[in-house]
């Protein structure tokens, strides 16, 4: 595993843990906002695995992540469960009529935590580099 995808993996379990935290606080919109961005992160490490890059935007992450879920015979849920958290930090960054509430965020940490390990395992396997 390259120092970047480390170094994208440690910067998931940072946002993980904060997830965690602020969901045990009863704050859901950042907490929701916090567990998006573990995942984010996490699955930015297997995309730059394979291209040596990430890509600039979210939307581009969220498609090159579809394409390893894809091509590692993963579940999909995995990479649903990406774009339905970015949905849940949009809402909590921008959207003025909508809410997230607590039970909306509930299992998003626990949901996160494990889209975070199952990327993480990937990548220890070795899984997803241009060299494979």
């Amino acid at each position: 595993m390259t120092p970047i995808a480390k170094e994208l993996l440690t910067r998931a379990e940072r946002d993980l843990a904060n997830a965690r935290a602020i969901a045990s606080i009863a704050i859901p919109e950042i907490a929701a906002r916090e567990a998006y961005l573990a995942v984010f992160h996490a699955a930015k490490a297997p995309v730059f695995e394979r291209s040596g890059k990430t890509p600039k935007t979210h939307s581009g992450v969220r498609q090159a992540f579809g394409q390893v879920v894809v091509d590692q015979g993963l579940d999909q849920d995995l990479g649903r469960f990406l774009a339905r958290a970015y949905e849940c930090k949009t809402i909590a960054d921008y959207d003025l009529t909508r809410r997230i509430s607590a039970d909306d965020v509930e299992p998003i940490p626990k949901r996160a935590e494990q889209a975070v390990s199952t990327i993480t395992e990937i990548l220890e396997r070795g899984s997803g580099s241009p060299s494979e």
